[in-house]
Protein backbone atom coordinates (compact mmCIF):
# COMPACT_ATOMS: atom_id res chain seq x y z
CA UNK A 1 0.00 0.00 0.00
CA UNK A 2 1.32 3.47 -0.90
CA UNK A 3 0.39 6.62 1.02
CA UNK A 4 1.51 10.24 0.92
CA UNK A 5 3.03 12.36 3.63
CA UNK A 6 1.71 15.94 3.24
CA UNK A 7 3.81 18.95 4.17
CA UNK A 8 1.61 21.98 4.97
CA UNK A 9 2.38 25.52 5.95
CA UNK A 10 0.89 26.16 9.39
CA UNK A 11 0.18 29.86 8.63
CA UNK A 12 -1.56 29.63 5.28
CA UNK A 13 -2.55 25.97 5.18
CA UNK A 14 -1.26 25.82 1.62
CA UNK A 15 0.31 22.66 0.23
CA UNK A 16 4.08 22.88 0.15
CA UNK A 17 4.96 19.45 -1.23
CA UNK A 18 4.11 15.81 -0.88
CA UNK A 19 6.42 12.89 -0.22
CA UNK A 20 5.51 9.34 -1.19
CA UNK A 21 6.18 6.84 1.59
CA UNK A 22 6.16 3.06 1.71
CA UNK A 23 6.26 1.01 4.82
CA UNK A 24 4.98 -1.95 6.82
CA UNK A 25 3.95 -0.98 10.35
CA UNK A 26 1.02 1.25 11.25
CA UNK A 27 2.31 4.70 11.90
CA UNK A 28 0.86 8.03 13.04
CA UNK A 29 3.46 10.70 12.84
CA UNK A 30 3.14 14.33 13.71
CA UNK A 31 6.56 15.82 13.22
CA UNK A 32 7.36 19.39 14.10
CA UNK A 33 8.91 21.15 11.17
CA UNK A 34 10.58 24.51 11.67
CA UNK A 35 12.19 26.83 9.22
CA UNK A 36 13.30 30.45 9.06
CA UNK A 37 12.65 32.67 6.06
CA UNK A 38 14.13 36.19 5.81
CA UNK A 39 14.52 36.30 9.56
CA UNK A 40 10.85 35.62 10.26
CA UNK A 41 9.65 32.43 11.89
CA UNK A 42 7.44 30.14 9.88
CA UNK A 43 6.04 27.25 11.87
CA UNK A 44 5.27 24.14 9.96
CA UNK A 45 3.67 20.81 10.77
CA UNK A 46 4.48 17.69 8.87
CA UNK A 47 1.34 15.58 8.88
CA UNK A 48 1.90 11.96 8.01
CA UNK A 49 -1.30 10.09 7.46
CA UNK A 50 -1.71 6.71 9.09
CA UNK A 51 -0.26 4.31 6.55
CA UNK A 52 0.82 0.72 6.14
CA UNK A 53 4.38 0.18 5.01
CA UNK A 54 4.78 -2.62 2.51
CA UNK A 55 8.46 -3.39 2.73
CA UNK A 56 8.05 -7.09 2.08
CA UNK A 57 9.81 -8.09 -1.07
CA UNK A 58 8.40 -11.11 -2.83
CA UNK A 59 10.95 -12.89 -4.97
CA UNK A 60 9.89 -15.54 -7.49
CA UNK A 61 6.32 -15.54 -6.19
CA UNK A 62 5.12 -17.17 -9.39
CA UNK A 63 7.32 -20.17 -8.48
CA UNK A 64 8.00 -20.59 -12.18
CA UNK A 65 11.21 -22.45 -11.43
CA UNK A 66 9.02 -25.26 -10.02
CA UNK A 67 6.94 -25.93 -13.15
CA UNK A 68 8.30 -29.45 -13.44
CA UNK A 69 7.48 -30.22 -9.79
CA UNK A 70 3.72 -29.50 -9.45
CA UNK A 71 3.26 -31.23 -6.11
CA UNK A 72 6.00 -29.28 -4.42
CA UNK A 73 4.87 -26.05 -6.09
CA UNK A 74 1.28 -26.55 -4.92
CA UNK A 75 2.45 -27.18 -1.36
CA UNK A 76 4.70 -24.13 -1.31
CA UNK A 77 2.08 -21.85 -2.90
CA UNK A 78 -0.30 -22.61 -0.04
CA UNK A 79 2.02 -22.07 2.90
CA UNK A 80 4.06 -19.11 1.62
CA UNK A 81 1.37 -16.39 2.00
CA UNK A 82 0.62 -17.12 5.68
CA UNK A 83 4.33 -17.46 6.40
CA UNK A 84 5.03 -14.07 4.83
CA UNK A 85 2.35 -12.52 7.02
CA UNK A 86 4.13 -13.52 10.23
CA UNK A 87 5.44 -10.25 11.70
CA UNK A 88 8.64 -11.81 13.02
CA UNK A 89 9.62 -13.51 9.76
CA UNK A 90 12.65 -11.94 8.08
CA UNK A 91 13.35 -14.20 5.09
CA UNK A 92 12.51 -17.51 3.45
CA UNK A 93 14.75 -19.59 1.23
CA UNK A 94 15.11 -23.07 -0.21
CA UNK A 95 18.11 -25.36 0.00
CA UNK A 96 18.77 -28.78 -1.47
CA UNK A 97 18.00 -29.69 -5.07
CA UNK A 98 15.75 -26.65 -5.64
CA UNK A 99 18.68 -24.41 -4.75
CA UNK A 100 21.22 -26.45 -6.73
CA UNK A 101 19.00 -26.57 -9.81
CA UNK A 102 18.76 -30.37 -10.13
CA UNK A 103 15.31 -30.93 -8.62
CA UNK A 104 12.81 -33.42 -10.05
CA UNK A 105 9.31 -34.64 -9.22
CA UNK A 106 10.63 -36.72 -6.31
CA UNK A 107 12.66 -33.96 -4.66
CA UNK A 108 12.17 -33.02 -1.03
CA UNK A 109 11.29 -29.43 -0.14
CA UNK A 110 13.90 -27.99 2.21
CA UNK A 111 12.56 -24.68 3.49
CA UNK A 112 14.43 -22.28 5.77
CA UNK A 113 13.09 -19.39 7.81
CA UNK A 114 14.99 -16.47 9.29
CA UNK A 115 13.13 -15.27 12.36
CA UNK A 116 13.66 -12.66 15.04
CA UNK A 117 15.77 -14.08 17.84
CA UNK A 118 13.12 -13.34 20.47
CA UNK A 119 10.53 -15.44 18.60
CA UNK A 120 12.52 -18.66 18.21
CA UNK A 121 10.63 -20.59 20.88
CA UNK A 122 7.19 -20.09 19.33
CA UNK A 123 7.98 -20.98 15.73
CA UNK A 124 7.05 -24.68 15.89
CA UNK A 125 3.53 -24.11 17.17
CA UNK A 126 2.78 -21.46 14.54
CA UNK A 127 4.18 -23.64 11.73
CA UNK A 128 1.97 -26.54 12.78
CA UNK A 129 -1.05 -24.24 12.87
CA UNK A 130 -0.33 -23.02 9.33
CA UNK A 131 0.16 -26.55 8.00
CA UNK A 132 -3.03 -27.78 9.69
CA UNK A 133 -4.99 -24.93 8.15
CA UNK A 134 -3.51 -24.78 4.65
CA UNK A 135 -2.72 -28.42 3.82
CA UNK A 136 -6.27 -29.69 3.45
CA UNK A 137 -5.24 -33.23 2.51
CA UNK A 138 -3.45 -33.55 5.85
CA UNK A 139 0.13 -34.29 6.72
CA UNK A 140 2.21 -36.56 8.92
CA UNK A 141 4.89 -35.12 11.17
CA UNK A 142 8.16 -36.98 10.74
CA UNK A 143 11.24 -36.92 12.90
CA UNK A 144 11.56 -33.68 14.79
CA UNK A 145 14.45 -31.88 16.37
CA UNK A 146 15.20 -28.49 17.82
CA UNK A 147 14.43 -25.76 15.27
CA UNK A 148 13.28 -28.26 12.63
CA UNK A 149 9.99 -29.77 11.46
CA UNK A 150 9.74 -32.52 8.85
CA UNK A 151 6.76 -34.27 7.38
CA UNK A 152 4.95 -35.90 4.48
CA UNK A 153 1.70 -34.61 2.97
CA UNK A 154 -1.04 -37.21 2.54
CA UNK A 155 -2.48 -38.45 -0.75
CA UNK A 156 -5.77 -40.10 -1.54
CA UNK A 157 -6.00 -43.77 -2.50
CA UNK A 158 -5.01 -42.77 -6.02
CA UNK A 159 -2.11 -40.36 -6.01
CA UNK A 160 -2.81 -36.91 -7.44
CA UNK A 161 -0.17 -35.64 -9.85
CA UNK A 162 -0.40 -32.10 -8.50
CA UNK A 163 -0.66 -32.46 -4.73
CA UNK A 164 0.20 -34.69 -1.82
CA UNK A 165 3.13 -37.02 -1.30
CA UNK A 166 5.55 -34.15 -0.63
CA UNK A 167 8.43 -34.73 1.74
CA UNK A 168 9.21 -31.43 3.41
CA UNK A 169 11.62 -30.17 6.01
CA UNK A 170 11.35 -26.72 7.54
CA UNK A 171 14.26 -25.34 9.53
CA UNK A 172 14.51 -21.96 11.20
CA UNK A 173 17.28 -19.85 12.60
CA UNK A 174 17.72 -16.51 14.31
CA UNK A 175 19.90 -13.64 13.24
CA UNK A 176 22.60 -14.63 15.73
CA UNK A 177 23.13 -18.04 14.08
CA UNK A 178 22.43 -17.23 10.45
CA UNK A 179 25.99 -17.57 9.14
CA UNK A 180 26.56 -21.01 10.68
CA UNK A 181 23.10 -22.10 9.50
CA UNK A 182 23.73 -21.01 5.91
CA UNK A 183 27.20 -22.57 5.90
CA UNK A 184 25.66 -25.88 6.94
CA UNK A 185 22.78 -25.93 4.45
CA UNK A 186 24.04 -24.00 1.43
CA UNK A 187 23.50 -23.36 -1.41
CA UNK A 188 20.28 -21.42 -1.01
CA UNK A 189 17.59 -19.92 -3.23
CA UNK A 190 16.00 -16.84 -1.69
CA UNK A 191 12.24 -16.57 -2.29
CA UNK A 192 11.19 -13.90 0.21
CA UNK A 193 12.84 -11.16 2.23
CA UNK A 194 11.35 -8.62 4.59
CA UNK A 195 12.39 -5.08 3.66
CA UNK A 196 13.22 -4.34 7.28
CA UNK A 197 16.16 -6.73 7.07
CA UNK A 198 19.47 -4.89 6.89
CA UNK A 199 20.79 -4.32 3.34
CA UNK A 200 24.09 -6.17 4.03
CA UNK A 201 22.18 -9.23 5.21
CA UNK A 202 19.86 -9.06 2.22
CA UNK A 203 22.89 -8.94 -0.08
CA UNK A 204 24.38 -11.91 1.77
CA UNK A 205 21.26 -14.03 1.26
CA UNK A 206 21.06 -12.99 -2.40
CA UNK A 207 24.68 -14.01 -2.94
CA UNK A 208 25.94 -16.15 -5.79
CA UNK A 209 25.95 -19.60 -4.19
CA UNK A 210 27.82 -22.44 -5.93
CA UNK A 211 25.80 -25.63 -6.43
CA UNK A 212 28.32 -27.67 -4.41
CA UNK A 213 30.66 -26.65 -1.63
CA UNK A 214 34.30 -27.71 -1.27
CA UNK A 215 35.15 -30.38 1.32
CA UNK A 216 35.94 -29.44 4.88
CA UNK A 217 39.47 -30.49 5.79
CA UNK A 218 38.68 -31.38 9.40
CA UNK A 219 35.68 -33.44 8.30
CA UNK A 220 37.91 -35.36 5.87
CA UNK A 221 40.40 -36.20 8.63
CA UNK A 222 37.55 -37.47 10.79
CA UNK A 223 35.97 -39.51 7.97
CA UNK A 224 39.27 -41.12 6.98
CA UNK A 225 39.53 -42.50 10.50
CA UNK A 226 35.83 -43.24 10.98
CA UNK A 227 35.75 -45.63 7.99
CA UNK A 228 37.57 -48.21 10.10
CA UNK A 229 35.23 -48.05 13.10
CA UNK A 230 32.25 -50.04 11.70
CA UNK A 231 34.69 -52.58 10.23
CA UNK A 232 36.25 -53.03 13.68
CA UNK A 233 32.89 -54.39 14.89
CA UNK A 234 32.59 -57.04 12.20
CA UNK A 235 34.27 -59.77 14.28
CA UNK A 236 31.56 -59.46 16.94
CA UNK A 237 28.56 -59.53 14.59
CA UNK A 238 29.88 -62.27 12.29
CA UNK A 239 30.81 -64.60 15.14
CA UNK A 240 27.31 -64.08 16.58
CA UNK A 241 25.67 -64.72 13.19
CA UNK A 242 24.19 -61.21 13.34
CA UNK A 243 23.66 -60.85 9.60
CA UNK A 244 21.38 -57.80 9.82
CA UNK A 245 23.90 -56.04 12.04
CA UNK A 246 26.62 -56.88 9.49
CA UNK A 247 24.54 -55.22 6.77
CA UNK A 248 24.24 -52.04 8.84
CA UNK A 249 27.95 -51.89 9.59
CA UNK A 250 28.88 -52.29 5.95
CA UNK A 251 26.33 -49.65 4.92
CA UNK A 252 27.94 -47.25 7.39
CA UNK A 253 31.45 -47.93 6.07
CA UNK A 254 30.27 -47.66 2.45
CA UNK A 255 28.51 -44.34 3.05
CA UNK A 256 31.64 -42.90 4.66
CA UNK A 257 33.80 -44.06 1.79
CA UNK A 258 31.41 -42.64 -0.81
CA UNK A 259 31.62 -39.25 0.89
CA UNK A 260 35.41 -39.47 0.80
CA UNK A 261 35.42 -40.24 -2.91
CA UNK A 262 33.04 -37.33 -3.61
CA UNK A 263 35.50 -35.15 -1.69
CA UNK A 264 38.25 -36.47 -3.94
CA UNK A 265 36.11 -35.20 -6.84
CA UNK A 266 36.25 -31.75 -5.26
CA UNK A 267 32.96 -31.39 -3.39
CA UNK A 268 31.11 -32.16 -0.20
CA UNK A 269 28.23 -34.54 -0.90
CA UNK A 270 24.87 -32.93 -0.05
CA UNK A 271 23.00 -34.73 2.75
CA UNK A 272 20.39 -36.32 0.48
CA UNK A 273 19.38 -39.94 1.15
CA UNK A 274 18.23 -40.37 -2.44
CA UNK A 275 21.09 -38.93 -4.53
CA UNK A 276 24.53 -40.46 -4.99
CA UNK A 277 25.06 -41.32 -8.66
CA UNK A 278 25.54 -37.77 -9.91
CA UNK A 279 28.45 -37.12 -7.55
CA UNK A 280 30.54 -40.10 -8.68
CA UNK A 281 32.35 -40.79 -11.91
CA UNK A 282 31.25 -43.83 -14.01
CA UNK A 283 34.17 -46.01 -12.88
CA UNK A 284 33.68 -44.98 -9.24
CA UNK A 285 29.98 -45.78 -9.38
CA UNK A 286 30.62 -49.19 -10.95
CA UNK A 287 33.21 -50.02 -8.27
CA UNK A 288 30.80 -49.22 -5.44
CA UNK A 289 27.92 -51.14 -7.00
CA UNK A 290 30.13 -54.23 -7.06
CA UNK A 291 30.56 -53.98 -3.29
CA UNK A 292 26.83 -54.57 -2.66
CA UNK A 293 26.51 -57.87 -4.53
CA UNK A 294 25.30 -60.67 -2.24
CA UNK A 295 24.57 -64.19 -3.51
CA UNK A 296 24.17 -65.90 -0.14
CA UNK A 297 23.56 -64.67 3.39
CA UNK A 298 26.59 -65.99 5.24
CA UNK A 299 29.83 -64.65 6.71
CA UNK A 300 31.67 -65.15 3.41
CA UNK A 301 29.34 -62.64 1.72
CA UNK A 302 30.01 -59.96 4.34
CA UNK A 303 33.75 -60.68 4.29
CA UNK A 304 33.73 -60.18 0.52
CA UNK A 305 31.98 -56.83 0.81
CA UNK A 306 34.28 -55.65 3.58
CA UNK A 307 37.40 -56.62 1.63
CA UNK A 308 36.09 -54.83 -1.47
CA UNK A 309 35.56 -51.65 0.59
CA UNK A 310 39.07 -51.90 2.05
CA UNK A 311 40.50 -52.21 -1.46
CA UNK A 312 38.64 -49.07 -2.58
CA UNK A 313 39.69 -47.20 0.55
CA UNK A 314 43.34 -48.04 -0.01
CA UNK A 315 43.06 -46.80 -3.57
CA UNK A 316 41.30 -43.49 -2.91
CA UNK A 317 42.40 -42.50 0.62
CA UNK A 318 46.09 -41.92 -0.26
CA UNK A 319 44.97 -39.60 -3.06
CA UNK A 320 42.93 -37.55 -0.58
CA UNK A 321 45.87 -37.41 1.80
CA UNK A 322 48.10 -36.03 -0.95
CA UNK A 323 45.61 -33.50 -2.33
CA UNK A 324 44.44 -32.07 1.00
CA UNK A 325 47.67 -32.60 2.96
CA UNK A 326 45.98 -34.54 5.76
CA UNK A 327 47.28 -37.44 7.89
CA UNK A 328 46.60 -41.04 6.96
CA UNK A 329 45.24 -43.10 9.91
CA UNK A 330 47.88 -45.82 9.54
CA UNK A 331 47.80 -47.01 13.16
CA UNK A 332 44.02 -47.38 13.13
CA UNK A 333 44.10 -49.24 9.81
CA UNK A 334 46.78 -51.60 11.07
CA UNK A 335 44.84 -52.27 14.27
CA UNK A 336 41.51 -53.01 12.59
CA UNK A 337 43.03 -55.26 9.92
CA UNK A 338 44.85 -57.22 12.64
CA UNK A 339 41.56 -57.71 14.54
CA UNK A 340 39.73 -58.83 11.41
CA UNK A 341 42.45 -61.30 10.52
CA UNK A 342 42.65 -62.76 14.04
CA UNK A 343 38.92 -62.90 14.84
CA UNK A 344 37.19 -63.81 11.56
CA UNK A 345 37.65 -67.18 9.93
CA UNK A 346 38.18 -66.72 6.23
CA UNK A 347 39.53 -63.17 6.40
CA UNK A 348 42.42 -62.94 3.90
CA UNK A 349 45.90 -62.82 5.38
CA UNK A 350 46.89 -60.07 2.93
CA UNK A 351 44.82 -57.63 0.87
CA UNK A 352 46.37 -56.59 -2.42
CA UNK A 353 45.52 -53.12 -3.74
CA UNK A 354 46.34 -51.85 -7.17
Amino acid sequence: MRETCIFTNETTGSLDRSLPIQGQTLLNCFLLYQSFHFGSYLGGIVLCYTFVMDQKQHLSLDLGFMRHTPRQRHFLARILPPLQDLPWLQAIWLSGSFARGDSDRWSDLNLHLLVEDAQMEGVLDQLCAILNREVEEGWHAGLGAREMLSGLTFVSERADATRGGVHFMIRWTGLAQIQSHVDRYRPLRLIFVNGRLSPPLQDYLRGDWPALTPPDRDALISSLAYFWMPLSRLPAVLNRDEHLAAVQLLVDARRTLIDLVVALNGAERPPSPARINQYLGPAQLEAFIKTVSVKTVDPAAWIGQAVALVVLYRWYAPQLVEIYNIPYPAALERTVLALLSAEIDGWPARIQTG
